[in-house]
């Protein structure tokens, strides 16, 4: 379960780093007026909603580990779940307690907050790198 759920992750850090290169190509091909903005409007939608999903999934699937390790347990008295080792193995408490210190702290929305205002700076690199790029190639051509 555990390569499932670091593969779905993998995959989702790959869509987000390849999203902007992606979004420049289309709006450079495309007849908008002012590129940049164009660009940094359509990026900061787009992969504020991936950083949202890939936060959520993070959380979710540390659950989802939990309840397979049996460390997650439903708590009648609470009506919530909560961690539990009594049915947890021996090999697998160390693994319970790293898990457990994962989904307790801050919760994965502020941890997408933090991400996206972190993400940002790869949006204006990408630019930045194609935005040189296109005047090397200019200057070279002449």
């Amino acid at each position: 379960m555990e390569i499932i759920t670091t593969s779905i992750s993998i995959i989702f850090i790959l869509i987000i780093l390849a999203s902007p290169i992606l979004i420049l190509k289309v709006i450079i091909k495309s007849n908008l007026v002012n590129k940049l903005l164009s660009y940094l409007i359509f990026s900061f939608i787009i992969c504020g909603i991936l950083i949202t999903l890939i936060s959520w999934w993070n959380h979710e699937s540390n659950k989802i580990l939990l309840e397979n390790l049996n460390g997650y347990v439903f708590n009648p008295d609470s009506n919530n779940y909560q961690v539990n080792y009594n049915n947890v193995l021996p090999k697998d408490l160390a693994k319970v307690k790293k898990l457990e210190k994962k989904i307790m702290g801050i919760g994965w929305p502020l941890k997408a907050i933090f991400l996206f205002i972190l993400f940002t700076s790869y949006i204006y690199i990408v630019y930045g790198v194609n935005y040189l790029k296109n005047k090397l190639k200019i200057k070279n051509n002449r």
